[in-house]
């Protein structure tokens, strides 16, 4: 039976009902002290599934754990941390050292206590309340993924079928007798998501794509996994899959006797397949990685590595974008790649995908460089030194090798950044890929660490920011698989070189997996100077920092979100302040081009030279006399 608050009740009555259901957990918690516990984690278990999140029942954490050398004695230094309402705990602790555990516990009455504990040998991992002596909120890898925490939560969305609907219209009536909720999934927002247990009703179902990208269920003639919510790793997801109503209400009548597992398959009612998924006991915390050693007499040189990855059929090249060596590294492994297979395209993270066709043109030798770059509005979307990349489009061109524009529009992704997907219009939702795979934790977890280290983290939701980042990654990995698709000839012989900034190739997170997820395509991700972390990269490549050309700047400071270039300010020495330019000028044109936009003046500044003399109209205001039309000679 779901235990569902009634909507009618006031936000205090819920309240009340809420830490009443809490008493009631806590006294069945206690009487079960002498039992297993597993069976004391079940009850933890229940009670999630069960709560909303408003009683005080106390979450725990272990945060800034280290192992500190004491002369012949090691030190574990960590920091217990309440969430929510500190209450007094005696918070055991199990130490894992070689050989041995040690067991402990330690007093915790605040919101953050320091712990320290001496050992002869270094602990290699810590874990706190392993066998669930304390009634508190259980950490979300502890949380199983199980059909019964689906189908007994106090609230469930069912997403309907798109196809074979008739297979599943038993399903959906037990379950909304149970007071669980349908919806079309085409309907269902994120924020619905998060605040719910979902059933999705068939593998085809575009809500399993847009939350894991592809379901990938067992054969069978009806089949159940249970997967994490990624809006809310407190609540639970579970794909149903019937090949026809038959199989459906066969599963359905020994489908209760299931529970606890999170893959299932039945053919004509008989299970044939059945595994539980595994997760943590108590909260764990790891301390030790095993040192990582370079074999130098195993050292290779570019022109080995090049040899050695020239039958994977994608290569990932990150970069640091703004370094000239990392890109050098680019150009010479697609030259060496093209030599031996003339059959390569280049996939670029730098252009966008509607911009296609002045890649295309420029490619072609249908439009010149500068034409190029305004109909690939570069220095408004990228915005970066062109002299970077310009070495790889020189020989693309040269060479006839499609570049293929992978990323998504950059309003798209701002826009998301900032107010999230369910914010996004029908006429963007269209431009956004079909499979969205946001189930990667470890990823997640990356990101997050990226993500509260800069100042708008405080400003920003860290959730619109991660559903950008998967929409740049996944928007990126569909054009890299279109690519393969509508090119039969490039499908059977050809392959991609990727160029783009190394988090999205490191540990595979980004573009590799989700790329391989579509095609199955054999892959190697090279890093330039990453860091060299077991299974970060295939390959790391180092070399010495390089110089390379830049275009000569203003150097002022510049705003052109009004109307027209308006100077706002110089740095130390400009050359345009030393001309006379002053800030709240308003410049017009550069050696009598107009210019309005600030990748105007990148453009006209790309062809110019360091010394050069540019000519540069501007309108400055005077008091009570209008706008006077000034120019200025500013000498690069």
């Amino acid at each position: 039976m779901l235990l569902v608050a009634s909507p009618s009740l006031s936000a205090d009555d819920n309240r009340n009902v809420e830490q009443d259901m809490a008493v009631q957990f806590k006294k069945l918690f206690e009487d079960a002290k002498k039992s297993s516990w597993e069976k004391r984690k079940q009850l933890l278990v229940d009670f999630e599934d069960k709560d909303n999140g408003t009683s005080d029942i106390p979450g725990i954490a272990i945060e800034g754990a280290k192992v500190i050398r004491s002369g012949k004695r090691y030190e574990a230094v960590f920091r217990i941390v309440q969430k929510g309402k500190a209450q007094s705990l005696e918070v055991p602790v199990t130490f894992y050292l070689k050989g041995e555990k040690v067991k402990a516990s330690f007093k915790s009455d605040n919101a953050s206590v320091e712990i320290s504990k001496q050992f002869d040998s270094g602990p290699y991992k810590i874990v706190l309340d392993e066998d669930y002596e304390l009634f508190r909120r259980l950490s979300d890898s502890e949380l199983p993924l199980s059909l019964s925490r689906v189908v007994e939560s106090r609230k469930i969305i069912v997403a309907l079928p798109v196809s074979n609907k008739e297979a599943y219209a038993d399903i959906v009536e037990m379950l909304k007798a149970k007071g669980a909720q349908d919806n079309e999934s085409a309907k269902l927002k994120d924020s619905d998501i998060k605040d719910s247990a979902v059933i999705i009703l068939g593998k085809d179902n575009p809500l399993a794509s847009r939350l894991y990208g592809k379901a990938v269920m067992p054969e069978a003639g009806f089949s159940v996994i249970v997967k994490e919510n990624p809006w809310n790793p407190k609540r639970a997801i579970a794909i149903l899959d019937a090949k026809n109503k038959e199989e459906a209400e066969a599963a359905l009548k020994t489908l209760s006797e299931y529970g606890q597992y999170s893959l299932l398959a039945f053919d004509h009612g008989n299970n044939i397949f059945k595994s539980i998924n595994d997760n943590e006991r108590g909260i764990v915390m790891d301390l030790k990685e095993e040192p990582v050693v370079i074999e130098t007499s195993a050292l290779k040189t570019l022109n080995d590595l090049i040899e050695k990855i020239s039958k994977k059929k994608i290569l990932y090249v990150g970069e640091a974008h703004d370094r000239f060596s990392h890109h050098d590294i680019q150009l010479k492994i697609i030259e060496g790649l093209h030599a031996k297979n003339k059959k390569i395209a280049i996939g670029m993270e730098m252009f966008q995908r509607p911009y296609q066709k002045a890649l295309d043109d420029y490619i072609s030798g249908d439009i010149d460089e500068k034409e190029f770059l305004k109909k690939s509005e570069y220095f408004k979307r990228w915005s970066l030194e062109y002299n970077l990349y310009k070495p790889i489009l020189d020989f693309a061109r040269a060479e006839k090798i499609p570049v293929v524009a992978l990323n998504i529009t950059r309003e798209i992704t701002e826009k998301t950044a900032k107010t999230g997907l369910d914010s996004l219009t029908d006429e963007e939702r269209k431009e956004i890929p079909v499979e969205l795979d946001f189930s990667d934790n470890e990823y997640r977890e990356r990101l997050k660490d990226i993500f509260d280290k800069h100042d708008y983290s405080k400003m920003r939701s860290f959730e619109f920011f991660y559903q950008a980042q998967i929409l740049w990654d996944e928007t990126m990995s569909m054009s890299i698989d279109e690519y393969f698709r509508k090119n039969p000839d490039f499908q059977s012989n050809g392959q991609m070189i990727v160029v783009a900034g190394g988090g999205h190739f490191e540990y595979g997170h980004g573009i590799p997996k989700r790329t391989f997820r579509r095609n199955g395509y054999d892959y190697s991700v090279i890093m330039n100077e990453g860091s060299i972390e077991k299974d970060a990269a295939d390959y790391v490549v180092l070399r010495s920092p390089m110089e390379g050309i830049s275009s000569p700047k203003l150097m002022a400071l510049l705003s052109d979100k009004n109307d027209g270039i308006k100077v706002l300010g110089f740095p130390e020495n400009s050359v345009s302040e030393k001309a006379g330019i002053k800030a709240g000028d308003k410049i017009t044109s550069l050696d009598g081009s107009a210019v309005s936009k600030i990748e105007d003046i990148k453009l006209h500044l790309f062809y110019k030279k360091s010394g050069d003399i540019v000519k540069v109209k501007a309108l400055r205001k005077r008091f009570l006399l209008g706008e006077k039309e000034i120019e200025f000679e500013v000498k690069l």
